[in-house]
């Protein structure tokens, strides 16, 4: 009934204020060093200057020193996030994860593998073509400016390149305008790919670790990981919805833009709405209207919560969880 949704409502979003665990777990798996540190350090400052209890788990360095999972399914980066919330428990009231994720779930680990494209070539051409790079014309261009690209969700690290000139009428060899000669160039890359991610399947293993914690995310989740986590009983999960845009930003990843928001923009938005919740005692919905009046830009988040077993997502300033007042 009308009156029974009204105090679900209620008492869900009562719930997702800080309570008596204040602690942060900030969980990262950079690709490359210092990517995203800008968001994570800004973060980690709230919290000291508030001596509010921090921890801190880096998952890609840490499967990377462990060199693998333990001996059931669980792989090292997750092993890692378990030790982390293990450790934590008794003071964790928030997760923040900041890392990049995509349909199948938030990446704690990063594959690499060395590979090499030829220029002029099909290869090069669609290596281009599948890139944030698309300015450039060529491979040689591209290197010239930018130590990494992007192609495909994998970032791309320039580690090399070997150039050699081939006279004109060489045999077998042509350029674009159909005159002989020119350069042939061999470009080496380093391409990190997610190797190990959170996704649901992962998550339900995780059961305890998400009990009445607020899960916040950098990056856009797909569906059915936010489902699990809140199943799992979680107080609130706050990420961005994907925008239509998500995969533009500048070339070498100074600004990585996700979740329609610019790196940038992000340190203003989690300053907003940690001092709102941690400072203020709001509860997360009210948290998320301070933070989106802060930095607009950050519009396309919402908190997403379990009521009457229904999830829905609230964005900042929506009232349309609850009924109208006349109903009440």
């Amino acid at each position: 009934d009308v009156d029974g949704d009204v105090d679900a409502s209620a008492v869900a979003i009562q719930g997702s204020e800080m309570g008596s665990r204040r602690g942060m777990l900030l969980v990262e798996a950079p690709r490359v060093a210092g990517e995203m540190d800008a968001s994570s350090r800004s973060v980690r400052e709230f919290c000291e200057a508030r001596s509010i209890p921090f921890e801190r788990v880096d998952t890609a360095a840490a499967a990377h020193a462990a060199g693998g999972g333990d001996k059931g399914r669980k792989g090292p980066g997750l092993v890692a996030l378990l030790r982390a919330a293990t450790r934590f428990a008794s003071q964790m009231g928030v997760i923040h994860f900041n890392c990049l994720a995509d349909a199948e779930g938030v990446t704690l680990r990063w594959a690499e593998e060395m590979i090499a494209v030829a220029e002029p070539s099909a290869a090069a051409t669609d290596f281009l073509s599948r890139s944030r790079a698309k300015r450039h014309r060529t491979l040689a261009e591209l290197c010239a400016r930018d130590t990494r690209v992007e192609v495909d969700g994998a970032l791309h690290t320039v580690l090399g390149k070997h150039v050699q000139r081939v006279p004109e009428g060489s045999r077998g060899f042509q350029r674009d305008d159909g005159v002989g000669g020119g350069e042939v160039g061999a470009y080496l890359f380093r391409r990190a790919s997610p190797g190990e991610r959170l996704g649901a399947e992962e998550a339900s293993g995780l059961l305890a670790v998400w009990r009445d914690k607020i899960v916040v995310s950098h990056a856009a989740l797909p569906g059915d990981l936010i489902g699990t986590i809140l199943d799992a009983d979680a107080k609130v999960v706050l990420a961005p919805l994907l925008a239509a845009d998500d995969d533009e930003g500048d070339d070498d990843g100074r600004h990585e833009r996700r979740g329609g928001m610019w790196a940038s923009d992000a340190v203003d938005f989690f300053n907003a709405f940690y001092h709102a919740l941690y400072v203020v005692g709001a509860d997360a919905v009210a948290a998320l209207g301070a933070a989106a009046l802060v930095q607009p830009s950050c519009h396309r988040f919402r908190c997403h919560m379990k009521i009457n077993g229904e999830i829905l997502s609230l964005k900042a300033g929506d009232d349309d969880l609850l009924p109208d007042e006349e109903e009440y």
